[in-house]
C-alpha cells in the first residue's frame, strides 16, 4: 500500500555481532558438515535522500554505503539523476556514502548522514577533482647503465624517464575510489619528475618496480612508505612521493639440505635434474612489490641485487600455490621452515636450509 511503512531483513548478516570487521569466520574443512542457526530481526526502513551539489554532466556516480566507521558490504542506495540525487532506502543508523564518478577530471565525494525513525535527507554530496601526486626519483646508482633507456617525445625533443614503474595498491577492505593511477612526466619539469594521476582518497600500499636497482627509500611527509601506507585525502593535497634508487643490493647465496637426486647419475646432464624453488620473503610488513625468488637446478642458489632488508628464506621442490606474501604475521609462523637472513647493501650473504614440503607454503 503506497505510503504504508516498509519493513526488511538488514542485507547481511553477522552470527553475535553487527560489525562485520569483527564477525567470525564459519569454516568448514573437507568432510565436515557446519550447523548453523540465525536469528534475523525484521526492521523498518526509511526513505533517504542525498542532494548531489555538482551532479555529472552525463553517465552515473558509482557507491558503496556502510555504517560509519564500519566498511562492510550488502548496503546500497542508488543515483538518481532526474533527481541529481542519491536515493534508496535504510533502517536506522548512522552511514557513511562514498561517491566515485569516471569522468575527466575523475570525481570522488563523501557524505556522513543519519537515519532516526523518519525519512532522512543529508547535506548536499560534492564530487571533487582526484588532483595527481608528483613522483620525484633519484638515482643514486654506482654502476654504469646497463641497459635500455626509456625516452619520451616532445615539442622540444626528447627527455629520459626514469626506469621505474609506480603503482598504488588499494590497503581499503572495500574499495571504493578505485581507478587506474596512470603514471606520466610532469611537464615543464625535470626528468626525475613524475605525476601519478587519478588517485583517490585512501590507503594504499606504494610499489616500485625497476629493471635496474631497487627503490631504497620511499617517503612522502616523513612517512616511511616501505613500511606504511600511504594516506590520500579528499581532493588531494598529499606530499609528493620521493624515491630513492640504488643499485648495491645485496648478494644471497644458498646450499639446499638434503637436496641430493636421489636415483640420479651424477654424470647426467642438468636436463635430468628437478627445479628447486627459493623464495626471499621480507619480515617487518615490507612493501616490495615481489619477493626476490628463483629457480634452481641441483643443490646451490644465488640471488643477486636483493634489496637490503630481512628476510625468510624457503626453499620448494614445485612452486607453491600461495605464500603469505605481504603478511607479516603469516609469514613469520613460516619461519621454522626456513632461515632468516638480514641482507646490507653491498655484502654477500650465505645460509644453508633446508627443503620445505609441499604445501608448507599454503
Amino acid at each position: 500500500m503506497p505510503g504504508a511503512p516498509l519493513f526488511g531483513y538488514p542485507p547481511i548478516y553477522y552470527p553475535n555481532t553487527t560489525d562485520f570487521s569483527a564477525a567470525s569466520p564459519i569454516v568448514v574443512r573437507a568432510g565436515e558438515t557446519a550447523q548453523l542457526n540465525f536469528a534475523v530481526a525484521r526492521r523498518q526502513y526509511y526513505p533517504v535522500h542525498i542532494p548531489v551539489a555538482n551532479p555529472p554532466a552525463a553517465g552515473g556516480i558509482n557507491l558503496n554505503v556502510h555504517p560509519m566507521g564500519h566498511p562492510s558490504p550488502g548496503w546500497s542506495l542508488g543515483y538518481n539523476p532526474a533527481d541529481e540525487a542519491i536515493e534508496g532506502t535504510l533502517p536506522d543508523g548512522t552511514y557513511t556514502v562514498e561517491a566515485n564518478e569516471f569522468g575527466e577530471p575523475h570525481l570522488s565525494g563523501i557524505v556522513n548522514f543519519n537515519v532516526r525513525g523518519a525519512p532522512a535527507e543529508s547535506s548536499p554530496l560534492r564530487l571533487i577533482p582526484n588532483t595527481p601526486l608528483t613522483v620525484t626519483v633519484r638515482e643514486e646508482f654506482t654502476s654504469e647503465q646497463n641497459g635500455p633507456q626509456m625516452m619520451i617525445m616532445n615539442p622540444n625533443g626528447s627527455r629520459r624517464m626514469p626506469d621505474v614503474n609506480v603503482s598504488l595498491i588499494s590497503m581499503e577492505e572495500f574499495e571504493s575510489f578505485g581507478g587506474f593511477n596512470r603514471t606520466r612526466p610532469a611537464e615543464g619539469s625535470d626528468e626525475h619528475t613524475l605525476l601519478l594521476e587519478n588517485v583517490g582518497p585512501g590507503r594504499y600500499k606504494v610499489r616500485v618496480a625497476s629493471s635496474r636497482g631497487y627503490a631504497a627509500s620511499i617517503e612522502s611527509g616523513g612517512a616511511d612508505l616501505l613500511h606504511q601506507p600511504l594516506v590520500v585525502g579528499l581532493g588531494g593535497g598529499t606530499p609528493p612521493i620521493e624515491i630513492t634508487m640504488r643499485d648495491d643490493g645485496g648478494e644471497v647465496s644458498g646450499t639446499v639440505e638434503g637436496a641430493k637426486d636421489a636415483g640420479l647419475n651424477p654424470q647426467a646432464g642438468d636436463a635430468n635434474r628437478p627445479f628447486r624453488f627459493v623464495y626471499l620473503l621480507p619480515l617487518g610488513d615490507s612493501f616490495l612489490e615481489y619477493p626476490p625468488m628463483t629457480q634452481f637446478q641441483g643443490e646451490a642458489f644465488s640471488l643477486p641485487e636483493v634489496p637490503p632488508g630481512t628476510y625468510l628464506v624457503l626453499v620448494y621442490p614445485d612452486t607453491p600455490v600461495d605464500l603469505p606474501y605481504g603478511d607479516d604475521e603469516a609469514v613469520q609462523a613460516l619461519k621454522n621452515k626456513g632461515q632468516i637472513i638480514q641482507v646490507e647493501p653491498g655484502q654477500k650473504t650465505s645460509v644453508r636450509v633446508r627443503m620445505a614440503t609441499d604445501g608448507e607454503g599454503e
